[in-house]
């Protein structure tokens, strides 16, 4: 599943996959030479607790990030551990995952951010 903003809801502990192309400032897919940085930040909106210590951790092709060598596309494989819930009480939460890169040897900065919801399952 590729997680579309605004719209998910996945379930507490499950595995689902985040996609997305990075593009320049002329729409044209940024290519992996090209790429400097590539990191993500993954939080609960609410508390803003940082989730499953992602706080600006390299995605370039490591920590279940990949991105592709011509197409610009970027696909984040979440772990269990990113997909938990922060409060105890609240049946669904909103969490975002922050990702930044830079290319061009770093004189270029793209940003996005992308939220989803993660519902409680029950005991787990």
């Amino acid at each position: 599943m590729s997680l579309d903003v605004l719209t998910t809801i996945v379930e507490e502990g499950t595995t689902p996959i985040l996609t997305m192309t990075l593009q320049d400032q002329a729409s044209a897919p940024i290519p992996l030479v090209a790429l400097t940085t590539l990191t993500l930040t993954s939080y609960d909106v609410r508390t803003g607790t940082i989730i499953n210590s992602r706080n600006a951790q390299s995605v370039l092709n490591a920590n279940n990030g990949t991105y592709h060598a011509t197409s610009g596309l970027f696909t984040w494989e979440l772990q269990p551990a990113d997909t938990i819930r922060v409060s105890a009480t609240a049946p669904i939460e909103e969490h975002a995952a922050l990702l930044q890169w830079s290319w061009n040897s770093g004189t270029k900065v793209g940003a996005d951010v992308t939220r989803y919801f993660v519902r409680d399952v029950g005991p787990v």
